[in-house]
């Protein structure tokens, strides 16, 4: 299992078209989550197994975006081992972040809050 977290070549393409203001480009706002376990590339575009898609509420302090999705029981049964953020609310769109992780179990019957954390900043 190839854990990891990648900010894939679509993110920063997205990027360029949100500071360009492109007509019906829209920022990450939904977070999906998945079951693959393939190691994040650059290249990826999507999660790779997909199982659940919802819009997530999102705020920012200073150079960090948090997004949280509230799942509620019944909705989702799965071992989830990556979560993704992307434009779109199904189909294809543009992934603006993807990461692996240790499995987590979500049995179904109990909800759960998914968050997703990300902080910008530079290389030194």
């Amino acid at each position: 299992m190839g854990v990891g977290k990648v900010l894939p070549d679509s993110a920063l393409t997205l990027q360029a078209k949100v500071y360009n203001k492109e007509s019906g480009v829209e920022p990450p706002l939904y977070i999906c989550i998945g079951t693959g376990t393939n190691t994040p590339v650059n290249s990826d575009t999507a999660l790779q197994t997909e199982v659940l898609r919802k819009l997530a509420t999102r705020s920012r302090s200073g150079a960090q975006n948090t997004y949280e999705i509230t799942v509620a029981p019944g909705e989702l049964t799965a071992n989830v081992t990556e979560f993704g953020l992307i434009n779109t609310a199904s189909g294809a769109g543009d992934l603006g972040y993807r990461e692996v992780v240790a499995p987590q179990v979500h049995d179904g019957t109990h909800g759960g809050i998914y968050r997703v954390i990300l902080s910008w900043g530079r290389a030194s």
